[in-house]
C-alpha cells in the first residue's frame, strides 16, 4: 500500500467517533496501516492524540477557516480559468494572423511566378526591372515567407 493510501487510512481513523477505538500497525513492506479492527503487532493509537487535530466540526473557528479553504479553492480555480480563456483567446487570435500572412504570401508567390518581368519603383519613380538573379531571389523570399506562415499540410 502506498503512502497516499496510508494518509487515507489515517484521514479515515482521524474521522472516526472519539468511542471508536483506532489500532496503528506497520506490514512486512514498512506501510503503516490503520484501521478498527486489531492486527499482529498493532498499537492502540489514543483518544486525545486523534481528537487534537482537528476542532470539533460545529466549532465557528472551524467553519471559518473550511469557508476561507473553500473560497481560496474557488479563487484559485476562477484563476485558472481566466488564465485558460486568455490562453485560447491569444491562440485564436495567433491562428488568424497566421491565416491572414499565409494567404498574403501565397498571393505574394503566386504573383511574382506568374509576372512576365517583375520591377521595382527607385526613389526618383523610375521602373527598375528585375534581373534574372533579383527574380529569382524574391521567389526565394516569397517561397520563405509561405513555408514561415502556412502550415506544409495546406
Amino acid at each position: 500500500m502506498g503512502w497516499r493510501a496510508a494518509l487515507l487510512c489515517l484521514g479515515l481513523a482521524l474521522s472516526l467517533s472519539a468511542a471508536a477505538q483506532v489500532y496503528r500497525w506497520v506490514d512486512a513492506d514498512g506501510n503503516v496501516h490503520f484501521g478498527d479492527q486489531p492486527h499482529q503487532g498493532a498499537q492502540k493509537v489514543p483518544a486525545e492524540g486523534r481528537d487534537a487535530a482537528a476542532p470539533a466540526a460545529d466549532s465557528e473557528a472551524y467553519e471559518a477557516e473550511r469557508a476561507a479553504r473553500r473560497q481560496r479553492l474557488l479563487d484559485s480555480m476562477e484563476a485558472d480559468r481566466r488564465a485558460r480563456e486568455a490562453a485560447a483567446a491569444k491562440a485564436e487570435r495567433e491562428a488568424g494572423m497566421r491565416t491572414r500572412n499565409c494567404r498574403v504570401a501565397r498571393s505574394n508567390l503566386q504573383g511574382i511566378r506568374q509576372a512576365g518581368s517583375l520591377y521595382s519603383f527607385d526613389a526618383k519613380g523610375q521602373r527598375h526591372v528585375f534581373s534574372d538573379a533579383e527574380r529569382a531571389k524574391a521567389t526565394r523570399d516569397a517561397e520563405a515567407a509561405v513555408a514561415k506562415w502556412c502550415d506544409p499540410e495546406e
